[in-house]
């Protein structure tokens, strides 16, 4: 079941892997290409992966390379996912792994555009992941990987989307590539709602790569944490 209390933490954490700093950061891995850190969480951990920055999402976007490659996970087969992501993914997971490996306790993963992606990859090559929010997520791979991942996290995987965030569109679904986790859309009013698609949503360039920041998710995410409490 979506969690307003732990979508706001993880998304506190996915934003604070832009900055690392603070005297309880258990772990920075900096790969030279992609970041992850670590953070307690009670007594467990949240891995949380660096997204893109502002200034580089749209050059970003228009180098895009959506090849798909083999993925073998616990669940499925036939699986395929964003070369790009296992391979940023693949620089951090020693790192990752070596930092975790005296920890007892949940792991919680979260991301936020790229870091959404990296974050998807590394939950599923990880059995023992307890929970994946991300936000501002790109597709990650084909409908098989969907399936396996959803499986593998069942109830516990939510992709929370702008209605209005460009990143999360691609890449197109006409490359093989499909969303996966239980989507959790804001629509324009800030309302949290579940649709089947975002089919014919117009892209205004300027207003879309405001929407897919952080920042633009924080707001709604404390005003559904507010409403649970």
């Amino acid at each position: 079941m979506y969690d307003p209390k732990l979508a706001l933490a993880l998304a506190q954490a996915a934003n604070r892997a832009y900055d690392p700093h603070g005297p309880d950061l258990l772990a920075d891995i900096d790969s030279g290409v992609s970041r992850a850190i670590i953070l307690p969480f009670g007594d467990d951990v949240i891995v949380a992966f660096r997204g893109t920055e502002k200034e580089q999402i749209r050059q970003w976007l228009a180098d895009f390379k959506a090849v798909l490659v083999p993925f073998v996970t616990v669940t499925g087969d036939k699986c395929l996912v964003h070369q790009g992501f296992l391979e940023d993914v693949g620089s951090l997971m020693a790192g990752i792994d070596s930092a975790l490996v005296n920890h007892k306790g949940r792991i919680y993963v979260t991301g936020h555009s790229k870091g959404a992606g990296e974050a998807t990859i590394y939950a599923a090559s990880r059995i023992w992941v307890k929970a994946l929010y991300t936000y501002g997520q790109p597709r990650v791979g084909n409908a098989a990987f969907a399936a396996a991942i959803g499986k593998q996290l069942a109830g516990a995987y939510y992709r929370v989307v702008n209605d209005c965030d460009l990143v999360c569109r691609v890449p197109e679904e006409c490359m093989d590539y499909a969303n996966s986790g239980v989507l959790a859309e804001f629509d324009a009013h800030g309302i949290l709602s579940n649709p089947a698609g975002m089919v014919g949503i117009s892209i205004d360039l300027v207003e879309d790569v405001e929407e897919h920041m952080l920042p633009a998710y924080l707001p709604n995410l404390q005003r559904m944490e507010t409403i649970a409490a």
